[in-house]
């Protein structure tokens, strides 16, 4: 999509170099990653009388790096001068005498060094401003470009203190917090460590001072848990958890935003932990927060960790579909962000993908005419980013019951999905091909395609298309012919002959087990009818055109019946070539 969606966050302290850098983020295709080992999905769907192909989807994980203002941004480490000399991004530092220059360390020796970086994070003996500018350093530490330390940091103590600095309960027990109550959690010191104790107490520190120490900690440990299961096993056995839910109601938008990225982390890394986060009320919280969230940026990362929460197989329980569908449906009929929506989207295409309770949970997006507009206004719509869930929600409403496809049909489902049929990108159009497929179920929606003028197009692509997208509209003649009136097959097979020749050519392509499969099906379905079965009726006119034919037919049978290689779709293969020849030998 196996694993699943990360975000790794890179440098940059000041809001406005994050939202710089975010708005890069947006422009770049998430789903190929440059600096991380991309991360994929298989979605494995069964239809009525078909199983579909296994397709892999890339997805997203974002990753910013250093920026130039970043690097050049001076640093004042008070009490600890030589954790200065370490930092890896520090290009010039001010002095007494501002010109003075100092050589950029090397990231190998600020590694040598690391102990010393972490020994700032403590607490207990650094001023404030220190623990503040050693975690902007690990921070940068961990959002390189390449192979980030994050071995390194995790075989540490570092983590332990930066999950203690977020916590603003433990800050109160070194520091004078402005407007918190820090009598009552005041750490008990020792008489003897009283001077040490009464200089951290004298320090005086705002809330803004804490929130933006608890923004650069979550960084890090968002940056830690976008790595493997086992950093993100880490993260969570630290308890940060619930750190986390407290920082989603901080009166800081980028405090906020940060705890929403470092949960979406942890729900994305596999469906283990997608189902222990939802165990603990992660879907609840978000939920909550995007209620009243006036924040874009905040909004745009809760709507990826709620569809985080979505993603993988199995699938989530339908009570907590029921549960989201709400502020899904809200942020996909009224929000105007591609990221927000596309997200949305992609949120409900999880949620509501083939699996237990379907017909339930395709009841959930056809329900509201105006949503299911929308959707089909997505799909139709030019921005890619939109469009791909957009379709994928058509395509698992077309495997609904037959009411369900027919509500898809009135709304002008058909009319959307022909118009894609030419797009340019080929997964689009297989995604296309394979919908109308399942929407050709019964004898009105079998009409309906026929009445669209698409078994034309069908024909045009089984002369010219790729093997896997005529695998898909092989499917479409095969569930109207097998599945319609009399009339609707004689009016597929008028062209009999030429669908027969495409078919046996399709047949000898073993480079694809499964159009050979499928064109075996679409021989077996003409045969049946005009061959075969006598006692169905039929246009005497097409049975002369088919009886010709059913030499070619058994010739290529026979190739197919000696497929040799050894695996399973091979197997059945060679069963069902021999089972219709015996059929057409009788």
């Amino acid at each position: 999509m196996p694993a699943f969606a990360f975000r790794a966050l890179g440098t940059g302290t000041e809001q406005a170099n994050i939202n710089n850098e975010k708005e890069k983020e947006i422009q770049v295709d998430n789903h190929n990653s440059l600096f991380y080992e991309q991360r994929k999905i298989i979605k494995q769907r069964k239809i009525k009388v078909k199983e579909r192909e296994t397709i892999l989807i890339n997805l997203k994980k974002q990753f910013c790096t250093s920026t130039k203002e970043d690097s050049d941004k001076p640093f004042n480490f008070y009490n600890r001068t030589e954790l200065l000399q370490l930092s890896p991004f520090v290009r010039s530092v001010r002095f007494v005498n501002p010109s003075v220059r100092r050589k950029r360390i090397p990231l190998k020796e600020v590694l040598e060094h690391l102990e010393i970086l972490i020994q700032g994070l403590d607490p207990r003996i650094n001023d404030f401003s220190t623990v503040c500018e050693c975690s902007t350093n690990l921070r940068k530490l961990l959002s390189v470009a390449t192979n980030p330390p994050i071995d390194k940091v995790v075989n540490s103590n570092a983590c332990l203190l930066i999950a203690k600095l977020i916590n603003i309960q433990e800050l109160a027990k070194y520091y004078k917090i402005e407007g918190y109550n820090n009598k009552e959690l005041m750490k008990e010191e020792d008489d003897d460590d009283e001077e040490n104790n009464t200089l951290l107490f004298r320090q005086e520190v705002t809330m803004l001072d804490v929130y933006s120490l608890q923004f650069e900690c979550c960084w890090c440990l968002t940056n830690i848990a976008s790595g493997t299961t086992r950093h993100t096993q880490y993260v969570v056995d630290l308890g940060v958890v619930p750190l986390f839910f407290n920082l989603l109601k901080s009166q800081s938008t980028d405090v906020r935003q940060q705890a929403c990225w470092a949960l979406g982390n942890i729900a994305g890394d596999s469906v283990k932990f997608r189902d222990e986060m939802l165990s603990v009320g992660l879907l609840d919280k978000l939920i909550d927060l995007l209620q009243n969230e006036q924040c874009l940026a905040v909004i745009r990362d809760a709507t990826w960790s709620v569809s985080n929460c979505f993603r993988g197989k199995p699938l989530v329980p339908l009570d907590y579909v029921v549960q989201a569908m709400p502020i899904l449906s809200k942020l996909i009929l009224q929000s105007k962000d591609e990221e927000v929506l596309s997200d949305a989207l992609w949120a409900l295409s999880y949620g509501t993908d083939l699996g237990d309770n379907h017909c339930y949970r395709i009841q959930l997006c056809i329900e509201s005419s105006l949503l299911l507009r929308k959707i089909l206004e997505y799909a139709a719509s030019s921005q890619a980013s939109l469009q791909q869930p957009a379709i994928r929600i058509i395509g698992n409403i077309a495997v609904g019951n037959d009411t369900q496809t027919q509500t898809l049909l009135d709304e002008k489902g058909l009319e959307v999905l022909r118009g894609l049929i030419s797009h340019p990108k080929k997964s689009v159009r297989k995604e296309v091909i394979w919908t109308i497929s399942n929407i050709a179920g019964n004898e009105n929606q079998i009409q309906a395609v026929i009445d669209s003028g698409l078994l034309s197009t069908m024909f045009e692509i089984l002369r010219k298309s790729d093997s896997d997208i005529k695998k898909e509209a092989t499917w479409i003649f095969v569930n109207a012919i097998d599945g319609g009136t009399v009339a609707q097959a004689d009016t597929i097979c008028k062209d009999a002959i030429v669908l027969i020749e495409l078919f046996c050519a399709q047949a000898t392509d073993f480079s694809n087990p499964k159009l050979v499969y499928v064109s075996l099906q679409g021989l077996n379905a003409i045969a049946s009818r005009y061959i075969i079965n006598n006692t169905l009726a039929y246009d005497p006119s097409i049975k002369e055109l088919v009886k010709p034919k059913i030499s070619d037919i058994k010739t290529i049978l026979e190739i197919t019946s000696q497929y040799s290689v050894k695996n399973n779709e091979a197997e059945e293969i060679r069963k069902f070539s021999e089972t219709l020849l015996g059929k057409l030998n009788i």
